[in-house]
């Protein structure tokens, strides 16, 4: 048994605290012990008032990492779920980057119209396991789908996403274009840092 083990349960119960700070602290603390038994409690505290706990319990979270995916991707799924949990959740799945997510992420992306933003913003976080999902997702009907899909493919960048990118500067809605443009832009600026790094 490790030490922090028996700290861990009441660490949970001061997740209920009134004291904001309280709260906070425990969060910070469960995220380091990385105990999977504190995972529910803390997506509890994802739409916590208070900013700093809201926060601490995201970065227990990302700091859990594995154990947190599934839970997570639970919430994200859930048709009756509140969609201020689900918005947190999504940068939370950001954080953790677990390759299970990128499905999940680009079906809520398709389906939940009130998260879009947030996706589009997160995805572009996920990194490399996202970038294939995401040059499908350029040809979804939806516009705004294919808004979203370039906005991370812009913000992962990588050789792979140039080409789709390119060709969705032809696309029939005006605001696709324009951040296939932002994205190719955004894609350039990485490779000229790279080679700056690379060859001072």
């Amino acid at each position: 048994m490790k030490l922090e083990e028996p700290a861990v349960e009441p660490l949970i119960l001061s997740l209920d605290s009134r004291d904001p700070e309280v709260r906070e602290n425990a969060a910070i603390t469960l995220g380091k012990i990385k105990d999977e038994r504190a995972v529910q409690p803390l997506i509890k505290l994802l739409t916590d008032q208070e900013w700093e706990v809201e926060s601490a319990a995201t970065n227990a979270l990302v700091e859990i990492g594995e154990p947190a995916v599934e839970p997570l991707i639970k919430i994200l799924q859930d048709e009756n779920e509140n969609v201020f949990l689900q918005m947190k959740v999504t940068a939370v799945l950001a954080g953790i980057k677990d390759e299970r997510a990128v499905q999940p992420m680009i079906k809520a992306l398709k389906e939940k119209p009130e998260l879009q933003a947030d996706l589009g913003y997160n995805l572009g976080l996920m990194g490399e396991p996202a970038v294939e999902p995401l040059i499908t997702a350029l040809g979804d009907g939806d516009p705004n789908v294919r808004v979203r899909a370039a906005e991370a493919l812009g913000r992962i960048g990588g050789e792979r996403a140039i080409g789709p990118l390119t060709t969705a500067l032809n696309d029939e809605d005006e605001t696709v274009r324009v951040f296939a443009k932002l994205g190719l832009k955004s894609i350039e600026a990485q490779k000229k840092d790279t080679l700056i790094a690379t060859y001072g």
